[in-house]
């Protein structure tokens, strides 16, 4: 065999063994964070507030901006559909089962974090009913943004989401007195 040929085998032999590494360790690996990120964003505790930006807007009139707002959330894996009235800028998310099947702090967790975010990325939304088969807990924007003393856009364009919505949601008291603002 020539060099050349010896050359061809070599790269190829390399490209072979390439193949191999990308295909059983790479892309598995990429998948396994993928797969470990989404999971994050299911719970308040974890969500990347960033991923739901994308839905701000000013008016709740688009429908499609809005359900797919709340569906980039918490809670998000949980079947729902919804209900906008427009005249008095509500939205009910109505979840499908009973309240009691989501664990209660995790669902309180998700309900303040969801409705801080609603209310911060969607300019006149005004209430929000968090609706299941057996209860409902609605919030009102006045009540929160009387919570956070602050407009509550600046929460995510000033960089504070984290110090102010995402960290105190994991303290009981905080959060037992949140939920009692709130709701």
């Amino acid at each position: 065999m020539n060099v050349r040929h010896r050359l061809i085998m070599m790269i190829s032999v390399i490209g072979v063994i390439g193949f191999f590494i990308v295909q059983t360790m790479v892309l598995p690996s990429i998948a396994e964070k993928e797969e470990a990120y989404q999971a994050a964003q299911n719970e308040a505790m974890s969500h990347d507030i960033e991923q739901s930006r994308r839905y701000q807007h000013n008016y709740m009139g688009d429908a499609g901006n809005l359900t797919q707002l709340f569906r980039s959330l918490p809670l998000r894996e949980v079947p729902m559909s919804f209900e906008l009235d427009s005249e008095r800028y509500r939205v009910q998310v109505n979840f499908e089962g009973n309240v009691d099947e989501l664990d209660r702090r995790k669902r309180e967790q998700a309900f303040i974090y969801n409705a801080t975010a609603a209310f911060a990325l969607i300019g006149n939304l005004q209430e929000i009913d968090f609706h299941f088969n057996d209860r409902s807990f609605v919030v009102e924007r006045e009540a929160v943004e009387e919570w956070y003393e602050q407009p509550l856009p600046s929460l995510i364009e000033d960089g504070s989401w984290e110090k102010m919505v995402r960290q105190p949601l994991a303290d009981a008291d905080y959060l037992e007195s949140c939920t009692e603002a709130f709701f």
